[in-house]
C-alpha cells in the first residue's frame, strides 16, 4: 500500500510541474520578461529555470486540450497515444518515439 502513495504522490507532482510549465510558458511576452524563474510545488520543491521552455511534451490529453486552446500548439512537439482531440494533435511524437530517438542520440554519442 505504501508504493502506491509514493507513486501516486509522484504522478501529482509530475502533472503539477507540466501545468505549471505550460502555464508559464504560454505567457504573452510582455517588454520586460526575466529570462530565469522558479517554481514551487505544495511539497516544498523548488524547481530553478534559466529561460522559458521552448519545447513541451504533454502526457496528458487534458493537458494537450488545454495547450491548443491557449494557442501554444506551436511549442508541443509531443503527446501521448491517448491525445486525440484536437484531431491536430494525433500526428505529434508520442513520448514512447521520443524516448526511442533520445536512446539512439545517446547511443550515437557514445554515453550509454
Amino acid at each position: 500500500m505504501q508504493r502506491g502513495k509514493i507513486f501516486s504522490k509522484v504522478i501529482h507532482c509530475i502533472l503539477f510541474f507540466q501545468i505549471t510549465v505550460v502555464l508559464f510558458s504560454c505567457a504573452k511576452p510582455s517588454g520586460n520578461i526575466q529570462s530565469k524563474f522558479s517554481v514551487k510545488d505544495d511539497t516544498g520543491l523548488e524547481v530553478n529555470f534559466d529561460s522559458h521552455p521552448k519545447r513541451i511534451i504533454s502526457l496528458g490529453p487534458n493537458i494537450t486540450e488545454t495547450i491548443y486552446e491557449l494557442g501554444a500548439d506551436s511549442v508541443l512537439v509531443g503527446v501521448t497515444e491517448y491525445c486525440d482531440y484536437p484531431p491536430q494533435a494525433k500526428p505529434k511524437l508520442t513520448p514512447e518515439v521520443i524516448l526511442v530517438l533520445i536512446m539512439k542520440l545517446f547511443h550515437l554519442s557514445n554515453l550509454i
